[in-house]
């Protein structure tokens, strides 16, 4: 076996530098420096359908802080992520943190807030969205129900 050396091996290995991140940043391995949320999805399935509307608004949220990527589990070269991610349902969100770790792994319809709170945890405190505050209003109190006294058919004598 043969060693390459001289130009040969600079150029190989700058051709190496050069196309791997472009291959990891288009695979979803990070690269971005920012989260991400993978959505693995059919097309056509109805709890993909009525996702839509909530990935739309987290989109809109969060549209500068973080990188979404629309993943058509359909189509033969997106097969390589799903094995990646080991998604075999749709639809399925994956929450990557900005090195491209997964931190978070959603099956089926989720919850806006769930999400929301997946993506938000990613994200320096200063690029979080302000929350409104919970209610400060005291909770009514109430009599503590009062404790039945013992009655002669419940009071048991001691045995002898």
């Amino acid at each position: 076996m043969r060693c390459l050396s001289g130009p040969k091996k600079v150029v190989i290995f700058c051709l190496f530098l050069t196309l791997l991140p472009t291959t990891l940043i288009s695979i979803g391995c990070g690269g971005e420096n920012k989260p991400q949320l993978l959505n693995f999805y059919k097309k056509g399935e109805e709890s993909v359908k009525s996702m839509e509307p909530v990935l739309e608004e987290l989109k809109e949220e969060y549209k500068d802080k973080v990188i979404f990527k629309d993943i058509d589990m359909d189509l033969k070269e997106n097969k390589e992520l799903m094995d990646k991610y080991h998604v075999q349902s749709s639809p399925t969100y994956v929450v990557l943190n900005k090195e491209g770790k997964v931190k978070e792994t959603f099956l089926g319809a989720a919850r806006k807030e769930m999400l929301e709170r997946a993506i938000s945890s990613q994200l320096p405190a200063e690029e979080r969205p302000k929350t409104e505050p919970e209610s400060t209003t005291p909770m009514p109190q109430t009599e503590p129900a009062p404790t039945p006294s013992p009655t002669p058919e419940t009071i048991v004598p001691p045995q002898r």
